[in-house]
């Protein structure tokens, strides 16, 4: 299961983490996810995880396992678990349409 912020809470409290502490790391999460901010049209290099061929054409669990974000000019850099989560749940229509392009 790939971790978000909407089950960042749940898996916490699931491995018995002190409800104050959860709320705390979740108000992290949200703070977190608030500051990133990533042109798509600058990600690229795109693998995919859990790519069902049976779920055609929705694809509902395939998700961005890796990918390289150009910061500046030619100069990339790997991006974060957590960035790649942000660009999927904020950008759902461009990933989609970029699995759609790996696929076919």
């Amino acid at each position: 299961m790939k971790t978000t912020k909407y089950n960042f809470k749940k898996i916490m409290l699931e491995n018995e983490m002190d409800p104050k502490k959860v709320q705390q790391a979740g108000q992290f999460v949200d703070n977190l996810a608030d500051e990133i901010n990533i042109d798509v049209s600058r990600v690229g290099g795109l693998e995919w995880e859990n790519v069902n061929h049976g779920d055609h054409p929705d694809y509902s669990d395939a998700f961005i396992s890796a990918a390289q974000y150009e910061y500046a000019p030619g100069k990339f850099r790997d991006l974060e678990t957590h960035e790649l989560e942000w660009v999927q749940d904020n950008h759902p229509d461009w990933a989609y349409e970029q699995l759609q392009d790996t696929l076919y």
